[in-house]
């Protein structure tokens, strides 16, 4: 049997402890009525004997030490047991307490963990609403700029100015002489400034942006996968003749310094020339490097992120190296560079083509024939 409670409804331990003083309590009160009786024999006795009072009074002293003498351990046995009794409800009390602060702690514990649950829960379904309403804003917004350059886009093939400039564009003009066309011209300087404020938007306000950063470091890092989806939205409504023009518009070669410097690497950070035709970077006949062509001087100016996967422009670059590699004569490279000073971005396609271990060989042949 356990302390739990029995079919009676009362602990085992009570039970014994009420049997034992039961059977103390009866065997006390049998001692008790003997002691009595016997009392009683001796005060016959004594009336029979006709005693004094001393000599009564000695034969009941006697019997009262003996009365006590026996007494006096029961009653120091039952205070001892009302001594550990009252120990043991103490102690069972104690118990109870520690056990009902356990469960309170317990319960305390829980309750802050759920409500810290709940905190949490909140904290995150109140963060993904802020996630869903500023991606509805920001998708809002860009629609209309969206539309607003849908529109604009459209104006350009209405315009006569316009559509000169782009055809000079695409006649091979270089890109710097394009470049001062395409300034001169309101029409399109009013496009690429829509197209640049909508970049601008992606880039500072898509939701992944939380600090709504658009500082130089910011836009040199790859965009999310996410983010890119907009910009190729846009790169895919754009012309091939505009897409030449926006080659040229942000053409400067000293970026840092450049009041364009954020358009260029807006344009590298999305991939915006990735669809540019870069055949006219070669001579006819494919081999040799075409220098006055806009397609050679965007490699001048951009790096290779700007191209993305732009499969014509690895294959003008691979001709180029494969140039190098079977050339034993001073080409055009080294004539154009000997008449005109050599500059371009220090990360640009180009100075990656310079710095190539087929370019440094072809340039230790050409110089052990003396050939300058």
């Amino acid at each position: 049997m356990t302390q739990k409670e029995s079919g009676s409804g009362m602990p085992m331990r009570r039970v014994i402890a009420i049997l034992v003083t039961i059977g103390a309590l009866y065997g006390f009160f049998i001692y008790a009525l003997d002691l009595i009786n016997e009392y009683q024999s001796i005060l016959k006795d004594l009336n029979k004997n006709a005693l004094g009072p001393e000599q009564l009074a000695g034969v009941l002293g006697t019997q009262g030490d003996y009365f006590g003498g026996l007494l006096n351990p029961f009653l120091a046995f039952f205070s001892l047991i009302a001594l550990l009794y009252t120990i043991y409800l103490q102690t069972n009390e104690l118990s109870l307490t520690r056990k009902e602060m356990e469960k309170t702690t317990k319960f305390n514990e829980d309750q802050a963990l759920e409500l810290r649950k709940q905190v949490e829960a909140a904290e995150r379904a109140a963060e993904l609403q802020a996630n869903v309403s500023r991606q509805q804003q920001f998708d809002t917004t860009f629609s209309t700029l969206l539309a607003e350059h849908g529109r604009v886009l459209n104006e350009i093939s209405k315009d006569n100015d316009a559509c000169a400039v782009l055809n000079g564009v695409e006649m091979k003009l270089s890109i710097f002489g394009a470049r001062e066309q395409i300034h001169q011209c309101q029409m399109l300087c009013k496009y690429y400034r829509v197209l640049y404020q909508l970049l601008k938007y992606i880039a500072r306000n898509h939701p992944e942006n939380t600090h709504r950063r658009f500082d130089r470091e910011y836009l040199s890092l790859r965009p999310s996968d996410d983010e890119k989806v907009y910009s190729s939205l846009v790169r895919s409504m754009i012309p091939h003749d505009v897409l030449k023009g926006l080659a040229a518009n942000s053409a400067w070669t000293d970026r840092a310094d450049s009041e364009y410097c954020e358009y260029i690497l807006l344009i590298e950070r999305y991939a915006m020339l990735e669809h540019l035709h870069m055949e006219n970077a070669l001579k006819k006949g494919g081999k040799g490097i075409a220098f006055l062509s806009l397609e050679t001087g965007a490699t001048f100016v951009y790096r290779s992120e700007a191209f993305g996967t732009n499969t014509s422009l690895s294959f003008v670059i691979e001709s180029w190296l494969e140039g190098f590699r079977t050339s034993h004569t001073s080409s055009s490279f080294d004539r154009y560079f000997s008449s005109v000073p050599l500059v371009y971005y220090e990360s640009s396609v180009i100075a990656g083509v310079i710095g190539s271990k087929e370019f440094s060989d072809y340039k230790e042949r050409v110089s052990s024939l003396g050939i300058k």
